[in-house]
């Protein structure tokens, strides 16, 4: 039976002076009063009685009780667990932090809420302490610290108070005398930490002091920010989009450290002052590398030609699998999922020898612990999967945090709840869990964290290859590292105390070397060439890191100094560097000859070929026939086009045509012969518009003709192109009025189907403002509606018709067949386009929910991630095409559509129109029948993918 939990007297059962208690009173009221003054998107609140947090989820469901779920979770051999705390004591508890004594700080949050809310701002946040006196596994004391918080995501203890995270701020609570009531209103000491729209639980958390000083934080791409203390000009401010960040609190200064990853959740640091952090989504294990670009769905740097990727060398769920056959258990010998919360290293001596520094994170689909073995790769680490252990047989066991706790048991945080990743149909707020898991029975420790060892002293001179890596990192500090588009405006560079360049030169330690790569990021510009050179004197070419790192730091100089890439390049770098300095000069006439003259290796001409991809015509360099004689590369002839040869153009013009070539070969031709556009350009695709594997590209080189009477070819040709093909060709019959005329010519006679063209295109059409073209629209295909009343009335409309009995009767094979209007821009138990679509993938959303999809697809310019709205671009030939963009720079901007990503070369804009809307328009359910809209939307509802045909 539980315990109750009493409030904990005074700290050693001292009472304390009358006056001192009313000045903590007096004290507490300001805290309130302060609190009324802080800026209205502050976390704090004033005072009053607690809102009784509820449960939105629908249903009245309740989880298991504790000791039952405690019975469910599996033990290792010699494993014993008790329920620390559970509700009501602990509700929601989303991260824990200890102090000194060992007591146990937990930070529950409330205000989190389902995707129509967000947050319910009605309720408040809780900080609570936990003790657990006679070391029985079960908390006696609770404490409440403060319950006048919101939107809390982390917590920390240190430094004379308590820190904070609630997004977009994070907060310090004075408590300098240590007797758990706030001396003093809240400090706001960094602000910026945006929370989305959309992908609001990617908001920041993970508060963590380091050895080092440091307190360390993470937070998710999906909301990105602009860190700085309150009052920070936005020049000044520190950029982030997902990764690592922290803030010396002495200094009161702030970096980010990596940039990329989906959603960190977990970070821990090994006996060596190495840090891991754990992600859902994109690879779940990351080592921290400082100024590393990692893998994430946006790209914010055109420079950043390539990054970092998970160092596990498995995942926990078969990739190659649609989503929904990696949940609810199909994934379990795998791993579990994709989504990890949490992380701790076990560095204490409780566990017995096989368990020890190993990381430990928190599957949540998998309701289990995943274990990786950290091992040296390279220049790095790389994650070994060991087995899985804990594995909780409570299906509402939603682990969030794990950590070795004063004794050497660990902590693991139960959010307790149905949802997975995000929250649609709603929270249950009323349940919570803390779990200790010891080995053997634990006696109470006669000094908390006795287990605790320092990390290895920072020395230059140390044989131990740790311990020069942290000097380095110890005498770099403070210098300010680049942001993730490069070095800031304001920085300032302080005298290091050591020469990195020479210790560069003779330091035999790849490891080490790594850590000076980063050392790049934090020197002036003019300085980096050498440490470069230096670096770049190893035979590290091969190594799994160290080539980024290097490119990370010296590529400023593209901008800033690009004879100083001329001159590492001239050093016949590794060939991953140099393939990057050739992309990042490919565009600067002067720097890019030198470049050639130093360095015209394979490396380098693979890097002028994927800068010129989208560019149809390039400068050519004075020394190209140089060049080109001297190589071997098959790249000769492509580049020789793109620079404007005719004796080059002429051989590419004949291998496409050549019906007796490979296939392959014969499309990479065409498509430069297409990018060339020489005067027989119409003919050539005229000739290929009926053959398979080349016509989708000759209808890409004819689009550029402003002739109707192409349009009229390519619509007569639409049964001739393969269904993968057939997205594209309609992008281009809507991409001029006269094309998308004879596209609804063919409409209106049968010869196209009228579900070809989507709702997305119609409303490429009305774009034109052609109302002959609108007549044409409304009569072969229909209109559309984006007034307000008009989504009011369908959404009414909809959940009236869609009641459960209705959608029971769903032919779930039809609705499939008619789910590809979604997967032409969606990702979909693993279909969809190849190249990451318009929109995010649906098959982890909240699709078993009427309302948020009928929101969605009704309303789906209410909530739209910056990245996902549409741009209408203009080009000078007038073509319009609309599209996401998936990547820009100076030259050239990355255009996604649903049939194909299109490269344009910049000189061909005319203007680029960016709207607030959703590539997905409304009308997406027009032209479909009830029993249509059923099938469909039963099938998106549905947790599993069904055959396309009944048996």
């Amino acid at each position: 039976m539980r315990r109750r939990i009493r409030p904990a007297p005074p700290a050693g059962g001292r009472a304390r002076p009358h006056d001192h208690a009313e000045m903590k009173t007096l004290t507490r009221r300001l805290f309130h009063l302060a609190a009324l003054a802080l800026p209205a998107c502050a976390a704090t609140l004033a005072a009053s009685d607690f809102p009784e947090p509820y449960d939105s989820e629908p249903g009245g469901v309740q989880p298991m009780p504790p000791q039952d779920a405690l019975a469910a979770l599996e033990l290792p051999p010699g494993f014993t667990a008790t329920v620390f705390a559970a509700e009501p004591e602990v509700r929601n508890p989303i991260a824990l932090a200890w102090d000194a004594q060992g007591r146990m700080w937990v930070a529950e949050n409330f205000t989190y809420a389902e995707r129509q809310k967000r947050f319910d701002l009605s309720l408040r946040d809780r900080v609570l302490i936990l003790e657990d006196r006679d070391w029985d596994g079960h908390a006696e004391t609770r404490t409440v610290f403060t319950d006048e918080v919101q939107m809390l995501t982390s917590i920390e203890v240190g430094h004379g108070g308590v820190w904070l995270m609630c997004p977009p701020q994070l907060l310090f609570v004075p408590d300098a005398d240590g007797d758990d009531v706030p001396d003093g209103p809240p400090q706001v000491v960094l602000d910026g930490f945006t929370v989305a729209e959309a992908n609001y639980h990617n908001f920041a958390n993970g508060l963590r002091f380091a050895p080092d000083g440091w307190l360390y934080g993470r937070c998710g791409h999906s909301c990105p920010g602009l860190l700085g203390p309150p009052g920070t000009p936005e020049a000044e401010r520190v950029p982030i989009k997902g990764g690592i960040w922290r803030y010396h609190p002495e200094r009161k200064i702030v970096e980010v450290l990596t940039h990329g990853t989906t959603n960190p959740w977990g970070h821990d640091w090994d006996a060596n002052g190495e840090m891991f952090f754990v992600n859902t989504v994109t690879g779940h294990l990351w080592h921290l590398i400082h100024g590393a670009h990692l893998v994430d769905s946006y790209v914010t740097n055109p420079l950043i030609f390539e990054r970092l990727d998970t160092i596990a060398d498995h995942y926990h769920y078969d990739r190659g699998l649609p989503w929904s056959e990696t949940r609810d258990g199909k994934s379990n010998h795998l791993g579990g999922g994709h989504a990890h919360v949490g992380a701790m290293i076990y560095q204490a001596d409780q566990w017995p020898e096989p368990y020890r520094n190993k990381l430990y994170t928190l599957n949540l689909h998998g309701r289990r612990t995943n274990v990786e073995r950290l091992e040296r790769n390279g220049s790095g680490y790389v994650g070994r999967h060991e087995p899985d252990i804990f594995i909780s047989g409570d299906p509402w066991f939603r682990g969030i945090e794990i950590s070795v706790g004063p004794d050497g048991s660990a902590f693991v945080l139960d959010w307790s709840d149905t949802g997975e990743c995000h929250e649609h149909t709603g929270v249950h707020r009323n349940s919570g869990r803390i779990y200790r898991i010891s080995h053997g029975t634990p006696a109470k420790p006669e000094t908390p964290f006795s287990w605790r060892n320092p990390w290895p002293r920072a020395d230059f001179a140390s044989d131990d290859e740790h311990s020069r890596a942290l000097a380095v990192r110890e005498a770099v500090q403070f210098s300010p590292l680049d942001a993730i588009t490069g070095p800031m405006a304001h920085a300032v560079y302080p005298e290091l105390g050591f020469d990195p360049a020479a210790m560069a030169r003779d330091e035999t330690s790849p490891f080490v070397r790594l850590n000076l790569a980063s050392v790049l990021q934090r020197l002036p510009l003019e300085q980096r060439s050498g440490l470069a050179l230096a670096l770049l004197s190893h035979d590290d070419d091969d190594d799994p890191f160290l080539p980024h790192l290097v490119w990370f730091g010296i590529s400023p100089l593209a901008r800033h100094d690009p004879d100083a890439l001329v001159r590492i390049a001239a050093a016949q770098p590794w060939p991953p560097v140099a393939r990057w300095i050739a992309r990042s000069l490919a565009t600067q006439p002067g720097p890019l000859e030198s470049l050639l003259t130093a360095n015209s290796s394979d490396a380098v001409l693979e890097g002028l070929s994927e800068a010129y991809r989208g560019l149809r015509k390039a400068p050519k360099p004075a020394n190209w026939e140089t060049v080109a004689a001297a190589s071997g590369s098959p790249l000769v002839r492509e580049l020789s086009v793109v620079f404007g040869d005719g004796r080059a153009l002429d051989e590419v013009r004949r291998l496409a045509l050549d019906p007796d070539a490979e296939t392959g070969a014969r499309e990479a031709a065409l498509a430069t012969l297409v990018e060339a556009r020489p005067p027989d350009l119409r003919e050539a695709c005229e000739q290929l518009l009926d053959t398979r594997g080349l016509n989708a590209i000759a209808a890409r080189g004819l689009s550029l003709h402003d002739d109707p009477a192409v349009g009229e070819r390519l619509a007569k040709a639409y049964r001739r192109f393969t269904p993968a093909d057939r997205p594209a060709l309609v992008e281009i019959l809507v991409s001029r009025p006269a094309f998308a005329e004879a596209l609804l010519d063919a409409v209106a006679k049968g010869a196209i189907p009228r579900d070809a063209i989507a709702a997305f295109h119609a409303r490429q059409i009305l774009a034109f403002g052609d109302h002959g073209l609108d007549a044409k629209l409304s009569q072969a295909w229909g209109d559309l509606r984006d007034t307000d009343g008009d989504k009011a009335a369908l959404m009414a409309q909809w959940k009236t018709k869609l009641t459960p009995e209705f959608l029971a009767e769903a032919d779930l094979s039809r609705g499939r067949a008619l789910s590809a209007v979604c997967t032409a821009c969606h990702g979909l138990y693993g279909q969809g386009p190849p190249d990451g679509g318009l929109g995010p993938d649906l098959t982890g959303s909240g699709r078993s929910d009427l309302d948020y999809l009928l929101e969605n697809i009704l309303d789906p310019s209410a909530i739209v991630p910056a990245d996902y709205r549409m741009t209408l671009v203009t080009l000078e030939d007038g073509r319009v095409l609309s599209g996401i963009v998936a990547s820009e720079d100076e030259h050239a901007l990355l255009l996604r559509q649903p049939g194909a990503s299109i490269a344009i070369d910049r000189t061909e804009i005319v203007k680029i129109d960016r709207s607030p809307l959703s590539m997905m328009p409304e009308g997406l359910l027009q032209g479909l029948d009830d029993s249509q809209v059923r099938d469909l939307v039963a099938y998106l509802m549905h947790p599993v993918q069904v055959p396309l045909q009944k048996p």
